[in-house]
């Protein structure tokens, strides 16, 4: 599975404040008993993870990308819910913001498209991980 997380950021925002904040926000979403429980449901084995952080009108953007490698029977929306909602809590604690569509994406990629991605897809995503890791 192929999972996002970010914050709402604005031109005003100091990175220096906005990085910290964020890190901690992640910390806490990883460390919490429903994130665990959501991801031992779904046969989760590990993850490969990719920070990124970009400037652009909104001001700095900090972000990171997950692979999630689970379980091949593995929906996802078995969990999407599940980890929105904690997604949610922790950067209102953090960051004292509301996460939108933006802020949260979690889908699924490899295996047939009948199990909802392709082959394909899994490639396109092994080069963009190892493009980040690159830069």
């Amino acid at each position: 599975m192929f999972l996002t997380l970010t914050v709402p950021h604005y031109a005003h925002d100091d990175l220096a404040q906005l990085l910290p904040d964020f890190s901690e926000a992640l910390r806490s979403f990883w460390s919490r008993r429903a994130v665990k429980d959501a991801l031992r449901r779904i046969g989760f084995a590990g993850s490969i993870r990719a920070l990124e952080v970009t400037h652009g009108g909104n001001g700095w953007h900090p972000h990171t990308h997950y692979l999630l490698f689970v379980d091949g029977g593995s929906e996802v929306l078995d969990v999407f819910g599940d980890l929105y909602a904690q997604w949610a809590k922790v950067v209102a604690q953090y960051l004292g913001r509301q996460i939108n569509g933006h802020g949260f994406t979690l889908e699924r990629v490899g295996g047939s498209s009948d199990e909802g991605g392709t082959d394909e897809d899994a490639q396109q995503l092994a080069r963009y991980v190892v493009k980040s890791l690159e830069d």
